[in-house]
């Protein structure tokens, strides 16, 4: 006797929310920075919402965009955006970096709040020096993400950063640099409407 059509589907997927998420209506999704290269050796940056271990830093960079294309459509709520990671600045030098979220539906890229100047580090040391950092974004109104639309994370450098460190998988970061119980994780955690 056939299985019959109900039974043979996978499903509807099980979700689960704190009681302030689902009492707030606002569900948390941490996307994380990573670094991925072709054959051609051209690195790509992405935003994931999974642990994979890629390259772990970018040196010297001046302006990366973190991208991550939508599926399925979202909405982003008017609560705060925050977003964690680590540089390395130089040594004898004063560095750091801003950061900026954006929408952008494959033609017009909108700023998502206001930038965010992230605390610059002196840093007196003889050696370079880990630093981590902490952004808070707040949206001014709510982002209708549709499919193929994507959420851009962009990190510039203020000057003096010698890496932007983006490993998905937060590895321990080894070297001679201070500080070094700082790990690889770039993460940003933004707020979406978990009910219709």
């Amino acid at each position: 006797m056939p299985v019959p059509i109900v039974y043979r589907a996978g499903g509807d997927p099980t979700v689960s929310f704190s009681w302030a998420e689902f009492a707030s209506n606002i569900g948390y999704v941490t996307f994380r920075g990573g670094k991925a290269l072709n054959q051609a050796g051209t690195g790509t940056y992405f935003l994931t919402t999974g642990t994979p271990k890629t390259e772990q830093a970018t040196s010297f960079f001046s302006d990366i965009d973190f991208d991550f294309t939508f599926g399925k459509a979202m909405n982003m709520l008017i609560a705060p955006i925050i977003t964690c990671g680590t540089i390395n600045v130089n040594n004898g030098a004063t560095g750091g970096v801003s950061v900026k979220i954006y929408h952008y539906d494959g033609t017009t890229e909108t700023q998502i709040g206001s930038t965010y100047q992230c605390p610059n580090e002196a840093n007196a040391g003889v050696n370079n020096r880990l630093y981590r950092f902490c952004a808070y974004t707040l949206p001014t109104a709510k982002q209708v993400f549709k499919v193929g639309d994507i959420l851009r994370l962009n990190l510039t450098e203020n000057g003096n950063v010698s890496a932007l460190y983006h490993d998905p998988s937060n590895s321990s970061i080894a070297g001679p640099d201070d500080n070094e119980s700082c790990t690889a994780g770039l993460t940003c955690n933004v707020p979406f409407n978990i009910q219709g």
